[in-house]
């Protein structure tokens, strides 16, 4: 028995490791500032490029592990990992400490990662596979969990170097046990192309970077003074990096139709467990990412707790984790994967509702406890089947591919998790900051040099020139609607055939055109546009993908009824519930009511503040607009499910036909 988990041992401490890095450094990043004499913006640029390398390196450190072979790649990359660790452990400044963790150590992570995937996949099958996944997982939870309490103790105790020479030492552990761990893989005796390790690199790089600095530059409108046509320059990279992932891509089919080896095979992708796989445990990671940065920054930056302190209030979560990931793995046997997993995000959306509950200024109530326990229960499930379901979807010779997909939406769901909630965390602070002190009883003077708001308030701000009513932009949220609801019926009706994905483009991209046309004929030709026409543009594209994405979702399931639907839900309601010249507390109660959540009502709140409030928050008003997006998404792909199952259901009908007609030929 000692034998036949040695090897998820040894590779279950690699990735303890793995993860523990970052959560200590973000607790301890005000020491080393002190320590080391620097800046918190050079340490927030270490943690940034320490990302950067994992993202821009995982694939090619998936194929090394091919290549040189897998557990050949675990020694090396654990050397490689130990000796930025060591060089962290003993920097005497942010330019060696830059060197030995941000990128010696990333490059060590990216041949580690991957190996420790495959190779947990190559020494277990079957039920034990399933149980060493689960290890992996709660080793992950565990080090996410107890990460701030290691470097709470450590850091307020003793020194945050010994954390880094702790790596060392376990990653020394590793490596002398590391024989008992099976390799029966081939080496690949095959060369790397130059051009596709580029092109994942800078593609992976750009959308990385872009999501970490949405914090700083702000998701769509600039929040400093860095900028691209008067928009964040965040929409920009992401964009250009899902271009160069596309060109990466084109590039890997080119190669693999002239014999030549490629750094990862596209049909892996079309696999569809694999996809279901990787695209959950991404969603994890998101959700992990993002409660493990807004929970801490609250209770030591909010409240003032030291970080051992913050790392108990915490615990339930990962005693969870690791609770539930052994439960997780005993009902593997009783219950196929996909139900685990599913009550594991039943279980996250619970837990989540739990914690709203329970949100005090304190956060110092069971139910806080009780909402971290359900959330640990909800990760450890998950922990304990998506690697499985992940690995075991691809043969042995794709193993190392995988584990480097697997890496790669780690990386982009924490990156994802964290740039998310910090956005919403940081707009609500500074929302509430400024509400606060407004509502304060300083004198004026001090609330102005506070809020850093000009001295001079203008009461009233002057409405286009060709725009006397100040109406113009409800006749173009009219417009929009119209043109959005007609886009979508045509819509549904040429690609009721096409592929899922073909359908969304189509939407996307009907949706740019009529956001586009509608903003030059105000702007331009009608003048009713001052300024911010890109963010308008960008706005309205977002508030017609709503509408179209619902109409298209819609007419598989109503029919005929999509026009009158439409018409009902954005044309008659938006106008009604959008109040025109009236502002809320003025409408009937019903359109009042609707002008919380309508979509309409959203996009015009938007607008007006962009237009006539510069400067003033609509995060909100964007929300509205991006979840009714996401239920028109929702309902593409429930449609798209149901009609799978006519169809399969049509095709089991005919071939059984011809079958009862022999059944009675030969009675």
């Amino acid at each position: 028995m000692s034998e036949r988990w040695g090897a998820v041992t040894v590779l279950g401490a690699a990735q303890f490791v793995m993860v523990l890095d970052s959560t200590v450094m973000n607790v301890s990043i005000s020491t080393v500032v002190k320590d080391l004499d620097t800046t918190i913006a050079a340490m927030q640029s270490a943690i940034t490029f320490y990302t950067l390398t994992m993202a821009a390196f995982m694939l090619l450190g998936a194929k090394l592990g091919d290549i040189w072979g897998r557990r050949r790649a675990l020694v090396i990359g654990s050397i490689v990992y130990a000796i930025g660790s060591g060089t962290t452990a003993i920097s005497p400044n942010i330019a060696v400490l830059f060197i030995g963790w941000s990128i010696v150590e990333g490059l060590g992570a990216v041949l580690v990662i991957p190996a420790i995937a495959a190779l947990i996949a190559d020494n277990y099958s079957g039920h034990a596979r399933v149980t060493a996944f689960a290890v992996i997982g709660a080793a992950s939870g565990v080090a996410v969990a107890v990460g701030p309490l290691i470097g709470g103790f450590l850091t307020t105790y003793a020194s945050w170097r010994y954390v880094f020479a702790g790596e060392v030492v376990i990653m020394a552990v590793v490596l002398l046990f590391s024989r008992v761990v099976r390799d029966s893989g081939e080496r690949e005796k095959i060369s790397v192309d130059v051009l596709s390790v580029v092109l994942s690199a800078v593609g992976l790089v750009l959308i990385v970077w872009g999501m970490l600095q949405t914090k700083t530059w702000g998701w769509l409108l600039p929040t400093t003074d860095v900028s691209l046509l008067g928009l964040s320059p965040v929409p920009f990279l992401v964009a250009g990096g899902a271009v160069v992932l596309w060109l990466f891509f084109l590039r890997q089919r080119s190669l693999l139709a002239r014999g030549r080896p490629a750094l990862l095979d596209p049909a892996l992708l079309r696999i569809r467990t694999l996809r279901a796989g990787v695209g959950s445990l991404g969603l994890q990671y998101t959700v992990t990412a993002g409660l493990f940065f807004v929970v801490p920054i609250y209770l030591q930056l909010t409240l003032g707790l030291d970080a051992l302190t913050t790392g108990l209030r915490i615990f339930p979560l990962s005693v969870a984790l690791v609770l539930f990931s052994i439960v997780g793995t005993a009902l593997a046997r009783r219950m196929p994967p996909r139900r685990i997993a599913r009550i594991g995000q039943l279980a996250l959306v619970g837990a989540s509702l739990v914690l709203l509950a329970a949100v005090t200024p304190d956060l110092n109530t069971w139910q806080f406890g009780a909402g971290m326990f359900i959330a640990g229960a909800a990760l450890g499930l998950l922990a304990s089947q998506l690697g499985n379901v992940t690995m075991s979807s691809v043969g042995p010779d794709q193993l190392s591919e995988a584990g480097g997909i697997q890496g790669v939406f780690q990386n982009l769901g924490s990156s994802l998790g964290t740039a998310l909630v910090g956005s919403v965390m940081i707009a609500a602070l500074s929302t509430s900051f400024a509400a606060n002190v407004a509502a304060s009883e300083l004198p004026q003077d001090v609330q102005t040099q506070v809020q850093h708001l000009p001295v001079t308030i203008d009461d009233v701000r002057p409405v286009p020139a060709d725009d006397g009513t100040g109406q113009g932009l409800f006749f173009l949220m009219v417009a929009l609607s119209v043109g959005g609801y007609s886009s979508a019926i045509a819509i549904a009706a040429v690609t009721a055939k096409l592929a899922i994905g073909w359908r969304i483009a189509v939407s996307t991209a009907a949706s740019l055109l009529v956001a586009g046309l509608c903003a030059v004929v105000a702007g331009p030709i009608f003048h009713v546009l001052n300024g911010n026409e890109w963010s308008i543009w960008l706005l309205a594209s977002l508030y017609v993908f709503g509408i179209v994405t619902i109409g298209v979702g819609l007419h598989p399931l109503i029919g005929r009824w999509t026009t009158p639907a439409l018409t009902l839900l954005f044309v008659m309601l938006n106008v009604t519930s959008s109040g025109g010249i009236f502002p809320q507390n003025l409408m009937p109660w019903f359109f009042a009511g609707l002008n919380t959540f309508w979509n309409g009502a959203a996009w015009l709140d938007a607008v007006r503040a962009l237009t006539y409030f510069p400067g003033q928050a609509f995060g909100f008003d964007g929300l509205r607009l991006a979840l009714w997006a996401t239920v028109g998404l929702g309902l593409i792909g429930v449609s798209h499910l149901l009609t799978v199952r006519r169809r399969r259901a049509a095709d089991d009908t005919v071939a059984a036909t011809p079958a009862e007609e022999e059944a009675v030929v030969a009675a």
